[in-house]
Order: structure tokens, then C-alpha cells, then sequence
């Protein structure tokens, strides 16, 4: 709420703060989803970019007038090639991957700062962000306002993702390399209590190294949007490319829940490198 001229209180204007994560397999889905908030009437809506994404957003910009950019600089790092903005940019490994999803969070600040600005006549009264981006989730904290993470893939993909985060359930320590990439996970809480080998999991989990910063970075994300005010998926009404056709997986997808282990990137579970 805010202050009327005459010292009462008025409801705040609606204003939607869109926060994607720049890789277009996830920036995609969150844009349309934007083209689609701004059919609503009296509602503002922002998408956050940094300048080499800002193009990605010329066919939402031009023909959805309530729909503003904020852009904002891509944060460096000594460890990521420089004026590397998308993930399609980035080297084809696992670690650069899950080094530029952490960096990511450190555009906290200047969003903090712009939402907080005096000269906004409109703060952000909510926050739509990326699963790869659960560090947005203390930002809405900070804020006073509800954060709904967005997933592009499926439900029953999102629901794994949760499982295996919270629970952190791996191999045995000291199993031998074939032993561990056997072994398997269960999830006897998800619908129909599926199952899979740890090799089929996602790299992004498989890569977890306790205490090493990156690694927490990755974790404290999955972990903070357990905490979000709500989840948003993309609905998969049918099997397609990349989704396991067996008739069960067949019947999950259909039901829009991902197939039997989810929506597969090159094998890949939730995903990593090539996903975008």
C-alpha cells in the first residue's frame, strides 16, 4: 500500500517484475508467458536484460506497449570469457555453466537499487523469476513482495529437482565409479514413486561438491525456491523430442507432468550445458 495525497492509503499499481535467465531454451518460455500478462489491463510489466540479451526481447517490446526493458550490465568474472552474456556463448563444459548461473546472482544489487529507487513511481509489487535464479527469492524478501518461480520444463521435472536438493541423496561415499553411476535414486513422495540410476540425474546435482562455493551457490538456489510463493511450469500436453516414449513416460507426459524421467537434454536431466 501507499500513501494518498491526502494521507490515507491507496493500493499499490501492479507491476510485474520479470527476471529470466538468459539461455533460450528459459528466456524464451518467460517471455511469452510476459506477451501474455500484458493482455491484462491497468498492469506493468518489467523484464529484466542485460545489453546482449536486449534483442531477445525486440518482438515483445514492439508489440506489447505496457512491457518495459531494464536493462542492466552483465556481471564479470575473471573465470567466464569476457562479454559472454547467453549461455549459448559460453565454452561447452559443465563448469563454466554452473560459474555463470552463480554469477548471475550478483546482479541482486543493482536490481535492489533500481526497485528501491526513489524515482520509481511504481515499485515491483511481485517477482517472476527463473528456477535457475532462486537467489531472487531474497530479493522479494527484501522487498516485501511474492516471488513465483518459473520452470520451462515440466512438473514432474520441477518436483524432482526439489526432491533431490532437499534431500541431497547420492551414492555411497567411496562407491566405485560403475557402482555409483548404478546406483538408484527413488522418490517415493512424486506420483507413482519413480526411479532412476544416478548416471541419469541432473549434472548440475551430480557435480555437488560440499563447501565448494559454486557448488553451495547452485545448491542455495534450488533450496530457496522451495521457499517461493508459488511455482509456474511449462505444460507439456504431449510427448516430444527428447522425452522418453515408453507408455508410461507417454502417460505422464500427456498428463503434462514430463515423461518418466522428465524433459531430457542430450540425456540430461534438469538441466546444464546445452539446455539452453
Amino acid at each position: 500500500m501507499e500513501k494518498s495525497e491526502g494521507g490515507g492509503r491507496r493500493r499499490r499499481k501492479p507491476h510485474v517484475l520479470i527476471i529470466p535467465f538468459p539461455a533460450q531454451g528459459h528466456l524464451l518460455p518467460l517471455l511469452d508467458l510476459a506477451r501474455h500478462l500484458s493482455t491484462v489491463d491497468a498492469l506493468t510489466i518489467t523484464v529484466a536484460a542485460t545489453p546482449k540479451n536486449l534483442p531477445l526481447l525486440s518482438p515483445l517490446l514492439s508489440t506489447c506497449p505496457s512491457v518495459q526493458p531494464l536493462l542492466l550490465p552483465f556481471p564479470s568474472h575473471p573465470s567466464l570469457p569476457p562479454g559472454v552474456e547467453n549461455t549459448k556463448d559460453l565454452p561447452p563444459s559443465l563448469r563454466s555453466f554452473r560459474l555463470f548461473m552463480a554469477n548471475f546472482a550478483n546482479l541482486r544489487s543493482p536490481l535492489l537499487h533500481w526497485a528501491t529507487s526513489p524515482s520509481l513511481a511504481h515499485p515491483p509489487t511481485s517477482i517472476i523469476s527463473d528456477f535457475f535464479l532462486g537467489w531472487t527469492n531474497g530479493l522479494a524478501k527484501e522487498l516485501g513482495v511474492p516471488r513465483l518461480t518459473f520452470s520451462p520444463s515440466a512438473a514432474f521435472t520441477l518436483s524432482i529437482a526439489r526432491e533431490t536438493w532437499a534431500t541431497m541423496l547420492r551414492p555411497p561415499p567411496g562407491a566405485a565409479e560403475d557402482e555409483a553411476a548404478a546406483y538408484v535414486m527413488s522418490f517415493p513422495t512424486l506420483p507413482g514413486s519413480p526411479s532412476f540410476p544416478w548416471r541419469e540425474m541432473s549434472p548440475l546435482y551430480r557435480a555437488h561438491e560440499e563447501g565448494e562455493a559454486v557448488s553451495e551457490a547452485v545448491r542455495n538456489g534450488f533450496v530457496a525456491n522451495m521457499e517461493s510463493w508459488g511455482s509456474g511450469v511449462q505444460h507439456v500436453p504431449r510427448a516430444g523430442r527428447g522425452v522418453r516414449r515408453s507408455p508410461e513416460g507417454a502417460a505422464r507426459a500427456r498428463e503434462g507432468v514430463g515423461g518418466r524421467a522428465g524433459e531430457r537434454a542430450g540425456g540430461r536431466l534438469l538441466g546444464g550445458p546445452g539446455r539452453g
